[in-house]
């Protein structure tokens, strides 16, 4: 899974808010002690709510970034198939009645009656009623088998 640069930089916010909530908690640790100045003025500890609310901000832009990537992801896959499925339009079968074929065989093709025709064509009752195609192989790929 590819991470974003906007999910990178909310956790690195998250981190420095880390940071921020350790000086507050501990301010000798990470040389904020106002007591071991020589008489200048001393850098003093961040506030405790600044430190938590870097924290939350952190993870609210990574997950914003997780949200905005996995998304685009999702557009995609719906673009690559809305692609896939209008190349794969097959032309309108002719109608039964047209047809002067003769029946060659009947059968069954995974629980759904069909017959075939002298030129090869397939005609196969589907959910939507009774379908013609051009060959077994595009019968096959209608209906999974």
């Amino acid at each position: 899974m590819r991470i974003g640069r906007l999910t990178w930089c909310g956790l690195a916010v998250a981190g420095l808010g880390w940071l921020l909530l350790a000086a507050a908690a501990a301010p000798g640790l990470v040389g904020l002690d106002p007591g071991a100045g020589t008489g200048a003025v001393a850098p003093t500890a961040p506030s405790p709510a600044i430190a938590q609310t870097t924290v939350l901000s952190g993870f609210a832009l990574a997950l914003l970034g997780a949200l905005y990537d996995g998304f685009g992801a999702l557009n995609a896959f719906f673009e690559a198939v809305l692609r896939r499925s209008a190349e794969r339009v097959h032309a309108p079968a002719p109608p039964a009645e047209i047809a002067s074929d003769a029946v060659v065989e009947r059968g069954w093709v995974k629980d759904r009656g069909y017959a075939l025709f002298a030129d090869g064509s397939v005609e196969v009752e589907t959910l939507l009623g009774t379908r013609r195609f051009a060959s077994f192989e595009e019968v096959h790929e209608f209906i999974g088998a």
